[in-house]
């Protein structure tokens, strides 16, 4: 379990921070509530991902990566209704990944909702 868990939160850490350099390299051509939801889900993706392991936090520390989770997963659901109403082509390969983080935020929040503290 521990190292599934250590993965899950290095792969979080690696999409977050392609998120955030993302939001650099195009911030001239977004608009600024997408580019808002772009640094929200690539903050929180990066916070939650270095909180310590929840067999060792309290359970205020895993409501905290929960709700970090949920908040990152309500951005990242606008960049992906922001990708599906594209005016030309969809990028298909940008709705996958951001489908995997998505989902990978989403069995954080489930790990860290269903463990027992220490």
């Amino acid at each position: 379990m521990a190292w599934g868990y250590i993965a899950l939160r290095g792969i979080i850490a690696f999409l977050g921070f392609s998120v955030l350099l993302g939001n650099v390299w195009f911030s001239d051509s977004l608009n600024g509530f997408v580019l808002l939801a772009g640094i929200v889900l690539g903050a929180n993706s990066l916070i939650a991902a270095f909180v310590p392991e929840p067999n060792s936090t309290t359970k205020k520390t895993q409501r905290v990566v929960v709700a970090l989770c949920v908040v990152g997963l309500g951005a990242g659901l606008i960049l992906v209704i922001n990708d599906l109403r594209a005016s030309g082509n969809i990028e298909w390969h940008v709705l996958a990944i951001r489908g995997l983080h998505l989902a990978l935020l989403a069995v954080m929040a489930i790990k860290n909702f269903n463990r027992k503290p220490a």
